[in-house]
């Protein structure tokens, strides 16, 4: 982990969780877990009580004699969940199994502000990106004609799949800026046809008997 590799270089740090058991067992010189969904790593929009609140805490573990440290931030009850919505707590709605999904990409990246993502592909790509996943079954070697060689094709999808849904989470946010972290989820997993691609692609590779497509497909449509 870098924390520890800047650590060894006489620089401290302190980072902040949104996955606790994830730092528990990576064990970094300081951290601060927090309640909050993806997105929110120090707090709410427009809530600087509450951001400064997290940035206190994050500070006060420089005062630990040594480390390792993790401190939970305590937050104010809010509507939001503390962690993201899963996709077998949302229901797709009928009209997001009749939506092109490619239009659907080409659509939503037209309000976007695009950004290179993980996998490598250039935004204007995104639409075959997506057919290509849509058509995607495991062991199917063949690939995607734009993947980085140095990526391997399962990570690949993976990464595919996150730049897709950072596509659609942001430009959510900027059409429906105030709008609640569950309700912009519950949009994705259940009425859009990239929900629907994500949970058909995850019970593909979870349908496998290979032990690699079943890690893959771990998470992905959360």
């Amino acid at each position: 982990m870098i924390a520890r590799v800047l650590e060894e270089r006489g620089l401290s740090t302190v980072g902040i969780s949104l996955v606790r058991e994830h730092t528990v067992k990576i064990k970094p010189p300081r951290a601060v877990w927090v309640p909050f969904p993806f997105g929110m790593s120090i707090g709410h929009r427009h809530d600087v009580k509450e951001q400064r609140a997290v940035l206190d805490l994050a500070f006060s573990t420089f005062d630990a004699p040594s480390g390792p440290v993790l401190l939970d931030f305590v937050a104010a009850e809010r509507r939001e969940r503390a962690a993201p919505l899963q996709s077998s707590d949302v229901e797709i709605e009928a009209h997001a199994r009749t939506i092109d999904l490619a239009s659907e990409v080409e659509s939503t990246r037209a309000r976007w502000k695009a950004h290179p993502g993980l996998s490598g592909v250039a935004p204007e790509h995104f639409g075959e990106l997506a057919r290509f996943l849509a058509n995607y079954m495991p062991g199917d070697e063949a690939g995607y004609a734009g993947r980085p060689p140095e990526v391997a094709l399962l990570q690949f999808i993976r990464y595919a799949v996150e730049d897709l849904r950072v596509m659609y989470m942001e430009a959510r946010m900027q059409a429906q800026p105030d709008e609640a972290s569950d309700d912009r989820q519950r949009w994705l997993l259940a009425s859009t046809a990239l929900g629907v691609l994500m949970r058909t692609l995850r019970d593909r590779m979870e349908a496998s008997d290979d032990p690699k497509f079943k890690a893959a497909a771990a998470g992905m449509a959360r």
